[in-house]
């Protein structure tokens, strides 16, 4: 589930970064639209982490967690001196995408070794493929139209898509027979 709702604000953002800066933060800072175009994508590794990491931490891999960190904070670090000097805050958005995968492979293998399955999210695939035709299909609709009209088709699509596939139903489930409760 957070993988695919995950994908929700990186169709939103891929396709109307522009008119989104533009509209929220007015023209001073459009410049900043193609850094979050990237920065986006780094949001579906981060939510798939959460879940992994809480389901390393509620079965006391507690050390196994720290060491996840230290190998991230690492690569963070070596990555931003190695390319920020070259490519500025294009680089500090790619190493932030960077250093989620490098926790997702980490959390993946452990998990893997530990447990012996992968965590792979129900439906990946379909969805996956669902999610880049529509982002391709955005993506082109907006060389020919105003980006809002195609972004948007895309992104009720995707919806459409989420509610069709049970996905909703399950969290409505979920959250009904007291996931939540204290």
């Amino acid at each position: 589930f957070l993988y695919s709702l995950a994908l929700f604000p990186v169709l939103a953002v891929t396709l109307l970064a522009r008119p989104l800066v533009l509209v929220l933060l007015g023209n001073d800072y459009a410049e900043s639209t193609p850094v979050l175009r990237i920065l986006i994508w780094a949001i579906i590794p981060m939510f798939v982490n959460y879940g992994l990491n809480t389901f390393l931490l509620a079965r006391s891999h507690e050390k196994m967690f720290l060491r996840t960190t230290l190998v991230c904070a690492a690569v963070n670090i070596a990555a931003n001196l190695i390319l920020i000097p070259r490519f500025s805050y294009f680089a500090a958005a790619a190493v932030t995408i960077l250093t989620e995968v490098v926790l997702l492979i980490q959390n993946a293998t452990i998990i893997r070794r530990t447990r012996g399955f992968f965590p792979v999210p129900e439906k990946f695939w379909q969805t996956t493929g669902v999610f880049l035709l529509l982002l391709g299909a955005g993506l082109v609709g907006n060389a020919y139209v105003t980006s809002f009209w195609p972004a948007t088709f895309a992104f009720l699509l995707f919806a459409g898509y989420f509610c069709l596939t049970g996905y909703v139903r399950s969290v409505l489930t979920w959250t009904r027979e007291g996931a939540f409760a204290g």
